[in-house]
């Protein structure tokens, strides 16, 4: 860092803290949103349900079937077809829908 690149920084730092407004905004304000949703309870993230379609049938897709369920971060909906997924996806019953390709494994 070059001498006029630290004079104009040293500047600007004395500039904000004059400043007490954006003091606020640029220090307190930030931790105040940290004491605030650190007091709430973000550890455990909920589920989303989700369909899986397996267009596939084999037993890589069923694997990966497998590992994605053990995620534990979803929760899988049986469906028959991909059509009922989207179905289901419209009336607000599923979060997302996995497709397994035909051309998987």
């Amino acid at each position: 860092m070059n001498n006029s690149t630290y004079k104009l920084f040293i500047a600007d730092l004395k500039m904000m803290f004059r400043n007490r407004q954006a003091l606020f905004w640029s220090l307190a304000f930030p931790l105040l949103f940290l004491v605030i949703f650190g007091l709430f309870n973000f550890d455990a993230p909920g589920s989303f349900s989700i369909a899986i379609v397996d267009e596939s049938q084999t037993e890589t897709s069923d694997q990966l079937k497998t590992q994605i369920l053990e995620l534990e971060l979803f929760k899988e909906k049986v469906v028959a077809s991909k059509d009922e997924a989207i179905d289901l996806m419209k009336d607000g019953d599923l979060d997302g829908i996995i497709t397994i390709p035909e051309s998987y494994g």
